[in-house]
């Protein structure tokens, strides 16, 4: 997996800078521009929450079913085309506009899928997941602010929603609101126990506070031993601690000396800290 993760203020999946990188199913170092995008795992798992909420009524259900396929398929033109078309039959349907929306986010069109989450909200201003998709946008903007508003809107409406306080913890890492955010990620799994991608979070969060062995522990749930200290020395060069980065690649390469990413993340810090 080479899904960035977060991206930190100190450093994050957020603190202003950084980009924490998991193995497992966390976090991924990738590409500078990828570094833009804060958290691509964390959106891909905010935007499967496309197809939850099925309308009671529709004329043509099938162009709604055949869009949320193709999502799942990441073919977001062509689901841009069917919600189109089922649009001309049921232009009050608030799902056709969130949908689009995630499609139009996922293309990394931010502007226009502000304005047709907003339109699905005037349709239905309790709709959950589309305040969730705005909060996704937001961040991904770097409006964190606007983000966690949007969450604790969704939050408000269906404080069932798992999703949500994941998300709104990761933002409140973003802006280092470190404790607060770990209380979001232990709701969310109190929802939704077991969730790798938000046991990671906390991990995080717990790493970010100086709770070291209570972040290993974390990624320990995870992913292998290896894994697990990958993620470790991950957190500890967010918060520019080379030496122990260093000793956690080290640990990560001397279980498993053939793990890519603690390779790849300990010649990286190499550069940095040996030069």
């Amino acid at each position: 997996m080479k899904t960035s993760y977060f991206k930190y203020l100190i450093c994050l999946y957020f603190l202003p800078v950084f980009l924490i990188i998991i193995s497992g199913c966390g976090w991924r170092q990738g590409s500078n521009a990828e570094r833009e995008n804060i958290f691509s795992a964390r959106a891909n798992e905010q935007i499967a929450a496309n197809s939850t909420q099925p309308e009671k009524k529709r004329a043509h259900p099938d162009y709604l079913k055949l869009a949320r396929t193709l999502i799942k398929q990441s073919r977001y033109d062509i689901a841009l085309v069917q919600l189109k078309e089922a649009e001309k039959k049921e232009h009050d349907n608030p799902e056709i506009f969130y949908l689009k929306g995630v499609c139009l986010r996922m293309k990394k069109d931010y502007f226009k899928a502000i304005a047709q989450y907003e339109k699905s909200l005037k349709i239905k201003p309790d709709y959950s997941y589309a305040h969730n998709g705005l909060g996704v946008v937001y961040d991904l903007m770097g409006e964190h602010k606007k983000a966690v508003y949007s969450y604790q809107k969704a939050i408000e409406i269906n404080p069932a929603g798992y999703r949500f306080y994941n998300n709104l913890g990761l933002s409140l890492l973003t802006t280092g609101q470190i404790e607060f955010a770990s209380k979001n990620f232990k709701k969310s799994l109190s929802l939704n126990p077991g969730n790798k991608r938000t046991i990671n979070n906390l991990g995080v969060a717990y790493g970010m506070m100086g709770k070291y062995d209570f972040a290993l522990a974390e990624f320990n749930k995870t992913g292998t031993p290896a894994d697990a200290y990958n993620n470790m020395g991950y957190v500890y060069e967010c918060l520019k601690d080379f030496k122990n980065a260093l000793l956690m690649y080290d640990k990560a390469l001397k279980l498993k000396p053939d793990h890519l990413y603690a390779r790849e993340n300990s010649a990286r810090v190499k550069k940095i800290y040996l030069k």
